[in-house]
């Protein structure tokens, strides 16, 4: 009777260790709200579309083979307007422009580029931020530089 008692025991605990076990592998990273390729794809509420443009280039691989590569060429900027019901591009700053301004800067913030209230700027810890006008005062939104 314990024989089958203690097999029991070891069962059920197997089963809900097995149970929690698979509830904690579901914790997986919702689905974006756009799939448009914008940086602030999980910002439903966003007043803004912020993207990083790209473009194809010819690069070299590891071999000494010439590759085309997929890179970030610029950063730009929809505004959604509640009244046409269209969305307009606000501003468009290229990686060139972007990096120039960096390089010029003393190091502190800088900003990158500005045009129908929405402000783009960096962070010489490798920060993007854009602050936009919205219905309930400002938007902000913030990255990594990765280019």
């Amino acid at each position: 009777m314990f024989k089958k008692l203690g097999l029991s025991m070891v069962a059920a605990l197997i089963m809900v260790t097995g149970a929690l076990g698979a509830s904690a592998d579901d914790t997986e990273t919702p689905p974006p709200n756009f799939t448009d390729g914008r940086v602030n794809a999980y910002d439903a509420a966003a007043p803004v579309a912020i993207y990083e443009t790209h473009e194809t280039i010819w690069a070299e691989d590891e071999n000494g083979w010439a590759v085309q590569v997929d890179v970030v060429s610029g950063i730009e900027v929809w505004q959604w307007d509640p009244t046409t019901e269209t969305a307009h591009k606000t501003l468009y700053v290229s990686v060139e422009d972007i990096e120039a301004l960096i390089a010029e800067s003393d190091g502190g913030d800088v900003v990158l580029a500005q045009m129908g209230g929405a402000v783009l700027n960096y962070s010489d810890d490798g920060t993007l931020w854009l602050v936009a006008p919205n219905t309930s005062g400002s938007y902000f939104f913030s990255w990594e530089k990765d280019f």
